[in-house]
């Protein structure tokens, strides 16, 4: 499981690929879920609020692999 700012991902990893089996945003904390999708075994879920978005890439390369991006928005996003 991975916990990010903007909330928590359960990714399975197994036969080369991943798999998700949940995501729940921090709606207490104004997050909402952005993007939850899995395609060609790699997962993409992003949560976001008007201040902060959290993303996490979940793949296989070689074994399990993840990016987790936490960034603060700006006006301009």
């Amino acid at each position: 499981m991975y916990q990010l700012v903007g909330g928590s991902v359960a990714v399975r990893f197994e036969n080369g690929g991943a798999t998700l089996v949940w995501a729940q945003a921090n709606s207490n904390d104004g997050f909402q879920t952005k993007q939850a999708e899995q395609s060609g075994g790699t997962v993409d879920v992003r949560f976001e609020s008007s201040t902060h978005e959290s993303r996490l890439r979940a793949f296989w390369d070689n074994g399990p692999q993840q990016q987790i991006e936490e960034r603060t928005l700006t006006s301009s996003d």
